[in-house]
């Protein structure tokens, strides 16, 4: 995610381990975790990962057709044409 964020953006994020270290080592990106099995936030319900897996479960879906053939060199090429 380097250099795919702005400054004071705001990261979304279920509460694996690695989103934490990723957000603790870039101090101007705020970090909101939310629990994976809840979907939304228990405060702000506008906060949610609804979309994010909805997005996922779409490209899952396209790459499914090239059957695991998808070269993690040219993974920009297929999301690009995603």
């Amino acid at each position: 995610m380097d250099g795919k964020l702005e400054n004071n953006s705001t990261l979304i994020t279920d509460k694996h381990p690695s989103y934490k270290l990723y957000a603790k080592e870039n101090p101007k990106i705020r970090h909101k975790r939310l629990l994976a099995k809840d979907y939304v936030d228990r405060i702000d319900k506008s906060l949610h990962l609804q979309r994010v897996n909805s997005t996922h479960s779409q490209l899952r879906g396209f790459l499914r057709r090239f059957n695991g053939g998808v070269s993690s060199k040219y993974l920009q090429n297929y999301l690009n044409w995603f």
